[in-house]
């Protein structure tokens, strides 16, 4: 199903669409990247914040602060992304392909590089990043003990910068200085 589908059903099916464009414009794009994070997929990322934003505006379960309103946004991502088939196959794989190897040293290189690490980082990383999350709420919804995730988190962190810094356009490779 497209977006465009997936909005159309939801104005059908009474999203106050104020309030859904207001979630959209305050964490639509965390939202999306820790979809897209989990899923590897734009399509099922961008279906998975739809509906979930669609979900949330029918519910009327609108958190008063931004703070709270974006980890409940994140959790209820995180467990629709779980549902997805795709996931668990993205989740459990050692290592993901890259959906852009070449290109680093940018946003989208960051996401691309975050591909080509472990499930558990990739959804540890995302869920403190773009969920607002802690290390401690991540174990808990991960199932993993405290200090795993911690460790998820500095490996996966250290290999992100690591990636980012011994590729074009994100260090001194060739010698020479930046002028």
């Amino acid at each position: 199903m497209s977006v465009e589908r997936a909005w159309q059903q939801a104005s059908a099916a009474g999203v106050d669409e104020p309030t859904a464009e207001r979630i959209c414009d305050s964490h639509g794009a965390a939202l999306f990247s820790l979809a897209h994070f989990v899923l590897l997929d734009r399509a099922d990322a961008q279906r998975a914040v739809v509906s979930v934003i669609a979900d949330v505006c029918i519910e009327r379960d609108v958190a008063r602060d931004e703070v709270g309103m974006r980890r409940r946004l994140a959790y209820l991502i995180f467990v629709r992304c779980l549902a997805s088939r795709a996931t668990v196959a993205s989740l459990t794989a050692e290592r993901a392909e890259s959906p852009n190897p070449g290109g680093r040293g940018s946003a989208r290189a960051m996401m691309a590089s975050l591909g080509s690490l472990a499930g558990q980082q990739r959804a540890s990383i995302a869920l403190v990043r773009f969920g607002g999350f802690s290390y401690r709420d991540v174990a808990i919804l991960l199932d993993l003990p405290a200090g795993e995730v911690a460790r998820l988190l500095a490996t996966g962190l250290r290999e992100l910068a690591w990636a980012g810094s011994a590729s074009p356009g994100g260090g001194e490779q060739d010698g020479r200085g930046r002028d």
